[in-house]
């Protein structure tokens, strides 16, 4: 298992063309802590919604 940081987490979204913004969040909730990252799409772009994807 390979541990990284925040920074990591919210950089690698911003190599997607269309991302302007990321930030990584742990969130809890019932079935316990969850890493959460937001992001928000470049002026005139969308973002594609995807499956989630665990590591």
């Amino acid at each position: 298992m390979r541990t990284c940081d925040g920074g990591e987490i919210e950089t690698a979204p911003l190599a997607q063309p269309a991302l302007s913004q990321a930030a990584a969040l742990v969130v809890p909730s019932v079935s316990g802590d969850q890493l959460v990252d937001y992001v928000v799409p470049r002026p005139g772009r969308q973002i594609e919604q995807q499956q989630p994807v665990s590591a």
